[in-house]
């Protein structure tokens, strides 16, 4: 597997993700190519984890890259659905699964799970108000728009 591929802090990560199948994550299920004939995928791979090194980025930095890559497969298997109340708006499905793809990509990335619902779910906006003081107000995505806002 691709863990083998790798030593130090950047094997231990592959190590803790565990192994994954490209079915495991939305973005990359839609492909009609899920390998290339001829290659050896974890060779090419210990190929560029080595060239990441020849070209000075400490293992540190390949983990936060790996991190950041594995937080937007997550993202794609972000689902949303309209809450209860509101029709016109959307939250997580299963949103306080701890080990669901909002956790584990708000984990990758260094958040909360709830900021990464608001940032997904919500839009954020600057506005005047009557004395020309900026004040920030927020307005629900609806559940098309929450999906364009993470793709």
């Amino acid at each position: 597997g691709l863990e083998a591929a790798a030593a130090g802090p950047v094997g231990d990560f592959l190590r803790e993700l565990g192994a994954r199948s490209h079915r495991d994550f939305a973005y990359l299920a839609r492909s009609s190519q899920a390998e290339l004939t001829g290659r050896d995928e974890a060779e090419d791979f210990a190929t560029t984890i080595k060239a990441m090194g020849a070209f000075g980025i400490p293992d540190s930095e390949v983990v936060e890259i790996l991190a950041a890559v594995h937080a937007v497969m997550q993202l794609g298997n972000v689902v949303f659905k309209a809450p209860a109340n509101n029709s016109e708006g959307s939250e997580v499905e299963g949103r306080d699964d701890p080990n669901g793809a909002l956790a584990t990509a708000a984990k990758l990335l260094g958040v909360e799970p709830p900021d990464l619902e608001v940032a997904l779910c919500q839009r954020m906006m600057r506005v005047k108000d009557e004395r020309a003081a900026q004040r920030t107000i927020s307005q629900s995505r609806s559940v098309p728009q929450a999906k364009d806002g993470r793709d």
